[in-house]
C-alpha cells in the first residue's frame, strides 16, 4: 500500500489521479481544491490495481474498459 493524495484533474476529462505530495494535489485539482488522503497502490499517478495502472475518469469508466474496483468508484463519486 501506498500514501498518497487523489484528485480529479480539471482537465475536460476529469481523470483520477494519486500522487504523494499533497501540494501537488492541491495544485492540479482547480478552483474546487477537492482531494482526499488515501492509502492504496498506486504508481506514476494513478491507482494500481492487480499490478495494472488504472486510468479511471470522473464517470466511473476506465481507459481500457478494464474493470475499476468499487473503492475507486467510491472515491470518485466523493470527489466529484
Amino acid at each position: 500500500m501506498s500514501k498518497g493524495y487523489a484528485y480529479l484533474d480539471y482537465t475536460d476529462l476529469e481523470v483520477l489521479h494519486v500522487v504523494s505530495s499533497e501540494e501537488t494535489a492541491k495544485k492540479y485539482t482547480g478552483d474546487d481544491g477537492k482531494y482526499e488522503k488515501v492509502d492504496f497502490a498506486n504508481e506514476n499517478g494513478y491507482p494500481v490495481v492487480d499490478g495494472e495502472q488504472l486510468v479511471i475518469y470522473s464517470n466511473g469508466t476506465e481507459k481500457e474498459k478494464r474493470p475499476v474496483p468499487q473503492y475507486l468508484l467510491d472515491l470518485v463519486k466523493r470527489l466529484r
